[in-house]
């Protein structure tokens, strides 16, 4: 896929923007990305340059912003390559079925927080089991 800015180099970076409840994809180079990024995304640029796929070390297909840090009125992305995030999401709904929607607030935090250590503690065991 080509950038949709400058229509001649490969579009490696793809920006999620949501407006009004509406999902709008952009599909970039990285240097038209640079370029016209605002300074929030430039930031993010700058985070993800040299970064690798926080559990296996590979290079990461995407980042995204942590879910659980979200909840907590935090910001980290993290950095995964598509095999670990796919078993790391995956472990995440699985996980999150156990998580009752009908308790209080504070419980289901206090919830949600051990499915994201859960989580963690899951990957480091798989990533160790694949290099096996």
């Amino acid at each position: 896929m080509l950038c949709e800015r400058c229509h001649h180099r490969e579009a490696t970076c793809h920006i999620v923007e949501m407006a009004d409840g509406v999902e709008q994809v952009r599909d970039f180079c990285a240097e038209c990305a640079e370029s016209s990024a605002s300074p929030e995304l430039k930031s993010i640029l700058d985070q993800t340059k040299d970064a690798q796929c926080e559990f296996c070390g590979r290079t990461p297909a995407g980042k995204s912003t942590d879910m659980f840090a979200l909840m907590t009125a935090t910001s980290h992305l993290r950095h995964m390559c598509l095999e670990c995030s796919q078993e790391y999401h995956g472990f995440v709904l699985r996980s999150l079925s156990g998580v009752n929607p009908n308790m209080p607030q504070a419980e289901q935090l206090k919830d949600l927080s051990k499915v994201a250590t859960d989580a963690d503690s899951h990957m480091q065991n798989w990533t160790k089991q694949r290099k096996a």
